[in-house]
């Protein structure tokens, strides 16, 4: 069986101290108190004061004299772990976003993958392959073939994954099916992307997807608000604007379940870890910010799917067939 970018790091990322992966619990009814305290003590020491070096919201902390011609610059301090980590400190080895079980399964079903295997072979397209752990478990089915891709160059490996631009990408092959998580939010120019990505399919074969949703009746609420400004690249769609998108590109059928509830459920648990990894580590001034800042957007995320405002949803279309 061939299979692409099936050669993966094997070594442990996380240096310092965290939870097994093997034994992933329920966050406990705390973990969000846990966690506001831990990000409070993040923001009034780093913000406040930031040390020498250390980039708070894109600007970086300088004195008179650090600016001053003829001065030799202090060496930028580095965190003692890097967002691959972090991530898969908050969702478990190899995910760059939150996996639950069931939540992948549904995913993978409409694409005909059985743990057994196919037959005849199928080739598929990962458009959201992040750290690579999804697609290390495809590629231990017999009969799949999968390429994998990433638009966030910050969780690029040696050799397993292809770094891309959505808004100009073009395949150069056809697939039996295409996945994607949580991506098409942040594409600017979705009628696009969706128009390339049909081409990419053999007729009569399926897209997958989930997205973050806006909930219409709920309304642009506060928190809401506060979740796209901290994401200033989001363009979510509501379910109407999501079927009018694919409709300009010639779908008239899409199909779509809520999958929130389990979703939010594996995001409360990641933030719980995190919480618990928060308590138990000793980290410089410059982890402790690179990870406030990272962490933001992710707060803002859990905020705006429990106030209801937006959902996660999962999509199937399906190319229609020639003729």
């Amino acid at each position: 069986m061939h299979q692409r970018f099936a050669s993966f790091p094997r070594k442990p990322l996380l240096t310092t101290p965290r939870m097994p992966s093997d034994s992933v619990r329920p966050a406990s009814p705390g973990w969000g108190r846990r966690l506001g305290r831990a990000l409070k003590g993040l923001a009034q020491d780093i913000w406040s004061n930031p040390p020498a070096g250390v980039w708070t919201h894109g600007w970086r902390s300088t004195s008179r004299r650090e600016s001053a011609p003829n001065v030799r610059k202090s060496r930028v301090r580095k965190p003692s772990i890097t967002l691959p980590q972090l991530l898969e400190t908050l969702w478990g080895p190899g995910q760059a976003l939150p996996s639950c079980a069931d939540v992948m399964a549904r995913l993978l079903m409409p694409l005909g993958i059985r743990a057994e295997g196919t037959d005849p072979p199928q080739s598929l397209l990962d458009l959201s392959a992040g750290l690579g752990g999804p697609l290390r478990a495809l590629t231990q089915i017999p009969g799949i073939t999968v390429t994998g891709l990433e638009s966030n160059g910050r969780l690029i490996g040696e050799g397993d994954r292809v770094l891309y631009d959505p808004a100009t990408f073009q395949a150069s092959d056809l697939y039996d099916g295409v996945m994607a998580r949580e991506l098409f939010y942040r594409v600017a120019h979705k009628a696009v992307f969706f128009e390339s990505i049909l081409k990419a399919l053999k007729p009569g074969r399926p897209l997958v997807f989930t997205d973050y949703v806006l909930d219409t009746q709920a309304g642009l609420s506060p928190t809401v608000t506060g979740w796209l400004i901290q994401e200033p690249h989001a363009e979510p769609l509501c379910l109407e604007e999501m079927r009018q998108a694919w409709a300009s590109v010639g779908i008239m059928d899409i199909e779509s379940d809520d999958e929130t509830v389990p979703y939010l459920a594996e995001v409360r648990q990641g933030l719980g870890r995190l919480a618990a990894f928060l308590q138990d580590s000793s980290l410089d001034d410059v982890t402790r910010a690179f990870i406030h800042q990272e962490l933001t957007p992710w707060l803002g995320r859990a905020d705006a799917l429990a106030s209801g405002g937006v959902k996660l949803y999962r999509f199937r279309v399906l190319k229609p067939r020639e003729g």
